[in-house]
């Protein structure tokens, strides 16, 4: 069995060839069986949610996560990968703000919008492009039964870019990790960002009033 999906381009797709073989942190990623500029197909995972672990495995799983977030920001190896692939894919430019889609011209979001750009303006320095993965889940993290290998099995917003400010809250627990307010980024401007990452989830589930009160800042 094998799992396909889309990349959002030939650049995405090489950089998911470049980490094919990488274990990061002790997270790995599953075999690539074939890739174009357009499709990627991995192995197919027989193993169970890291989520559904408990004791030992459970510990060492979280510490992998921990360790897995940490080495993107540090280690020179994946600093020099980022720098190879730094037009792969942003998860805040190409899925963030890309799925506002047209409610981007609506009065809330458009405000919201043009105040997240002149915060990010008023950044004391260039935000960092790294290795960035918003899917570290517990349930996107399994432990494969035939190796005990901890694998991602979710890649498709695999990417390089400031996404990485988002990447521990998206993981797994990622409500217990504190903020990574390092490299210059001030945590309130990773807490706006965190909600662009909500009001899409709002317009997407058409709650209009959350996605209303997510924009003007009373919820998010």
């Amino acid at each position: 069995m094998v799992k396909v999906y889309s990349v959002h381009s030939p650049a995405q797709a090489a950089l998911r060839l470049a980490v094919r073989e990488l274990t990061i942190g002790g997270c790995a990623f599953p075999e690539v069986i074939a890739a174009d500029e357009h499709l990627i197909a991995e192995t197919w995972i027989d193993g169970e949610p890291a989520e559904s672990l408990s004791g030992e495995a459970r510990a060492a799983a979280l510490a992998a996560v921990d360790r897995f977030l940490a080495a993107r920001t540090s280690e020179p190896s994946l600093l020099d990968l980022a720098a190879r692939h730094a037009d792969a894919f942003c998860y805040i430019e190409h899925y963030l703000f890309a799925r506002l889609g047209p409610w981007q011209h609506w009065d809330p979001v458009r405000s919201f919008i043009a105040d997240w750009h002149a915060a990010r303006e008023r950044l004391a320095a260039p935000l960092p492009a790294y290795l960035s993965h918003p899917d570290v889940s517990g349930s996107n993290l399994l432990r494969e039964r035939s190796s005990g290998r901890l694998l991602i099995i979710d890649n498709e917003l695999l990417g390089v870019g400031p996404g990485w400010i988002l990447d521990g809250r998206n993981a797994w627990q990622g409500g217990t990790r504190p903020l990574p307010a390092a490299d210059g980024v001030p945590v309130s401007f990773i807490e706006m960002t965190w909600r662009l990452r909500l009001l899409g989830s709002a317009l997407d589930a058409g709650n209009f009033r959350l996605a209303a009160a997510i924009a003007s800042g009373t919820q998010g």
